[in-house]
């Protein structure tokens, strides 16, 4: 089974738990005294599905408004991008407008987006307007919490059974092959770069 690569790219505003999503998807850990990103950082993950496998090639970039401009690069050509929120802090919330648009303006017109949810350990209310902000954009929405370690491999799932369906749907007639390039993605995204 060939192994494809897909570029995701976490953003939503600092302290939000970016980091702290990415470290303990890869490793498996958790710090609660992470210090906040600068710039920008990088980890990757393998994980395999019954009809493909991935690696997630996940950059995790600075939410301070002085690095704004500096994940542009970032995002240019992700293939996913996780805008993160933290339910204990409204305002983040309020902020993904911006990041949609920013990632809408100077990212792929085909990037495939989906939010977190994040810190669910804060609170057990419900979540009614990030909910209804991802319904109506139709992007994946997910509750998580790196703290207890909770919706974060669902989130992933969700965002692999996602791309395996856009290129299911954009295979001709005849025997499957998921590592066929989907139609309709731009270089550098996932579908274009493959690893044996």
């Amino acid at each position: 089974m060939k192994q494809t690569q897909v570029k995701v790219v976490l953003l939503g505003d600092s302290g939000v738990g970016k980091s702290s999503l990415l470290f303990r998807y890869v490793t498996g850990t958790f710090e609660a005294e992470r210090g906040a990103t600068l710039g920008a950082s990088f980890m990757s993950k393998v994980v395999s599905f019954p009809n493909l496998q991935l690696k997630f090639n996940i950059w995790d970039t600075a939410g301070q408004e002085r690095y704004k401009a500096l994940a542009k690069m970032y995002y240019r050509d992700a293939c996913v991008a996780i805008l993160v929120y933290a339910l204990d802090q409204p305002d983040s919330l309020l902020s993904l407008q911006g990041w949609e648009e920013e990632l809408r303006q100077h990212g792929p017109s085909n990037v495939l987006i989906a939010v977190a949810a994040n810190k669910e350990d804060t609170t057990k209310a419900a979540d009614s307007a990030g909910v209804s902000w991802a319904q109506s954009r139709g992007v994946i929405y997910c509750r998580t919490s790196a703290k207890l370690n909770t919706g974060i491999d669902t989130l992933f799932e969700e965002i692999a059974m996602k791309l395996e369906q856009e290129a299911l749907q954009t295979l001709p007639k005849g025997p499957v092959r998921v590592e066929a390039k989907p139609r309709g993605r731009q270089a550098g995204c996932c579908a274009g770069n493959k690893t044996k």
